[in-house]
């Protein structure tokens, strides 16, 4: 989940000559292709796949080592200021990019405020998975959804 654009990039190619030798289609679009076979990219499915996983954590079913990471704010008399304020994980302390902004507990963080209320409310596994796999965020807060400027850093764009 973690690499440059351009391993993303060979995983999406690899993907689309999957999609293509399936289809005998050299035609199609490589967003066609998905609609058609009914799938999103790899990068969209590990999102979903995070989001899994932070439910997992958040209704106790989690591994331990998934506990460790995603961990679950105990203090219930914490006052909500914002709406993004009833994110029952801790954020972790970011203090370099690297190990901060970049790990997963961070990104896990971010990636469960943007999930629709309806779809985290799920009681089942089951359910959080049928309605999560529908769903992508329309701003991802990941290093490869963004603009990298020279002497700027990396820039996020809304479409």
């Amino acid at each position: 989940m973690f690499h440059d654009r351009g391993v993303n990039n060979k995983i999406d190619k690899i993907q689309e000559r999957a999609l293509r030798y399936v289809y005998g289609d050299d035609v199609r679009s490589f967003e066609d292709l998905l609609e058609m076979d009914g799938s999103v990219k790899v990068h969209h499915r590990n999102i979903q796949a995070m989001a899994l996983e932070m439910f997992k954590v958040k209704n106790g079913s989690a591994t331990e080592i998934m506990n460790n990471i995603f961990k679950i704010n105990r203090n219930p008399n914490r006052p909500a200021t914002r709406s993004f304020d009833s994110n029952p994980f801790c954020l972790p302390r970011a203090n370099t990019v690297h190990y901060g902004h970049d790990s997963l507990g961070y990104f896990g963080y971010k990636i469960w405020n943007l999930i629709p209320e309806e779809i985290r409310q799920k009681q089942t596994v089951a359910g959080f998975k049928n309605a999560i796999n529908s769903w992508f965020p329309s701003i991802c807060p990941c290093r490869l959804c963004q603009n990298y400027i020279g002497g700027v850093g990396y820039v996020t764009t809304h479409d």
